[in-house]
C-alpha cells in the first residue's frame, strides 16, 4: 500500500508540473483589422469572427506553417468577390471560408468586389498575430531541418515481478531513459532508445535488482491520416536483461521483434500529445520461444511548447507487461512496471 500512495504523490506532482507547463500551450489567436472608415470597406462583406485561431500544417516539402480560416458573408450575388487574383467561392446565400497562410506579425488580405457593370471595390484587411515570435520559433523547432531530436528522461517506477517457486517482489524505483530519432524525409524515420534502472528508492528484497531495456525502430508516418493527426508505424529490434547481485533468479539477454504504432496529435501552439502501443515476441539465446514469450506496452505522454532554445519539456506514462515461460526449467516469469516521468527535447 505504501508503494502506491508514493507512486500517487508522484503523479500529482507530475500533474501539477503539466498544468504549470499547459499554461503556456493555450491556443494562438489572431486579430482582424479592417479600416474604421466605411468608405474604404467592401460594403455588404462581413467576417463571423473577429478573433480566428491560428492552425497549422506542412506543405508538402514537410515544412509547418501557420493559417487561420475565416468565415464571411457576402451578400451580393451579382458581384464576384476576389482574394488578389483568386475567385473565392460563395454559397447561395453568400457565406464563404477561405484560409490564410499567415506570413508574419501582420498578414494583409487584399480583397475586391467586381460588380457586373465593372465597378470595383477593394479592401486591404489585416491579420495581426500578437505571439507570431514564439510561433514561428516553435515552426522552426519542428521544421524537417531539426531532423535529429535527443530526449533523455527520468521516470519513477514501479515494478512487480513474480517467479514460479520464489516470492513476489515489487520496487519503487528511479529509471533513467533516453532516446534519439533522425527523421530521414517527411515519412521515414529511425530512432534508438534505452531504459536503465538507476536508484531502487524502496523494495520487498533486498537483491536490489536493475533493469535494462534497448529498442531501434525504423518508422513510417501514414499518408491518409490528416494534420493535426499523425499515425507512424514503427518496426525493429528490443533487448532486455536483469541484473541481479545474487545470481539467483530473473532472465537475461531476451529480445526479439517489435511492432510499435504512435498516434499523435500536434497543436498550433507547438505542443503534442501522443499515444502508443507495442508489442514484442521474445527469445532467449538466439532460439525462438513461443509467441506467449512476450512483452507488451502501451503509453501516453505530452509535449510542451518549445522555449525560446528550442528545447521543450514533456511528461509520460508508461505500463508494461512481460511474460515468460523457460520449458527446459519449467520456470514461468511474470513481471509489469508503471512508470511517470518528464523529459526535456533537444
Amino acid at each position: 500500500m505504501g508503494m502506491w500512495v508514493t507512486l500517487g504523490k508522484i503523479g500529482l506532482f507530475l500533474a501539477v508540473f503539466a498544468g504549470a507547463q499547459s499554461a503556456s500551450a493555450d491556443d494562438y489567436f489572431t486579430e482582424v483589422i479592417r479600416n474604421p472608415a466605411p468608405e474604404q470597406q467592401i460594403s455588404s462583406l462581413t467576417f463571423k469572427q473577429p478573433n480566428p485561431l491560428v492552425k497549422m500544417r506542412t506543405n508538402n516539402d514537410g515544412v509547418p506553417f501557420g493559417y487561420v480560416q475565416m468565415e464571411g458573408s457576402f451578400a451580393k450575388p451579382d458581384y464576384n468577390l476576389l482574394w488578389g487574383n483568386r475567385k473565392i467561392n460563395r454559397t447561395t446565400d453568400g457565406r464563404f471560408i477561405i484560409e490564410v497562410p499567415l506570413i508574419g506579425e501582420l498578414t494583409t488580405l487584399q480583397m475586391f468586389a467586381v460588380g457586373p457593370l465593372g465597378k470595383v471595390e477593394k479592401e486591404d484587411i489585416q491579420i495581426k498575430m500578437n505571439d507570431w515570435k514564439t510561433f514561428s520559433e516553435s515552426l522552426r523547432v519542428q521544421s524537417p531541418g531539426a531532423k535529429f531530436k535527443f530526449i533523455p528522461g527520468l521516470n519513477f517506477s514501479y515494478i512487480s515481478y513474480s517467479e514460479s517457486g520464489r516470492d513476489t517482489f515489487s520496487e519503487i524505483a528511479l529509471t533513467g531513459k533516453a532516446s534519439l530519432s533522425y527523421a530521414f524525409s517527411k515519412r521515414w524515420s529511425t530512432m534508438g532508445s534505452f531504459y536503465i534502472t538507476l536508484l531502487p528508492l524502496s523494495s520487498t528484497t533486498r537483491d536490489l535488482p536493475r533493469f535494462l531495456g534497448l529498442n531501434f525502430r525504423i518508422g513510417y508516418k501514414l499518408p491518409f491520416v490528416s494534420d493535426p493527426w499523425d499515425l507512424t508505424l514503427l518496426a525493429g529490434y528490443y533487448f532486455t536483461t536483469m541484473f541481479v547481485p545474487s545470481g539467483n533468479y530473473g532472465f537475461q539477454n531476451m529480445s526479439g521483434p517489435q511492432l510499435y504504432p504512435v498516434l499523435r496529435k500536434n497543436n498550433p501552439s507547438g505542443s503534442s500529445a501522443y499515444g502508443y502501443v507495442k508489442f514484442s515476441p521474445v527469445s532467449n539465446q538466439l532460439s525462438l520461444l513461443r509467441m506467449s514469450n512476450r512483452e507488451m506496452a502501451f503509453g501516453a505522454g505530452m509535449s510542451f511548447p518549445p522555449n525560446s532554445k528550442g528545447g521543450a519539456y514533456g511528461v509520460t506514462f508508461d505500463a508494461a507487461f512481460v511474460n515468460l515461460f523457460f520449458p527446459e526449467s519449467d520456470v514461468t516469469i511474470s513481471t509489469y512496471s508503471i512508470s511517470l516521468g518528464a523529459s526535456y527535447a533537444f
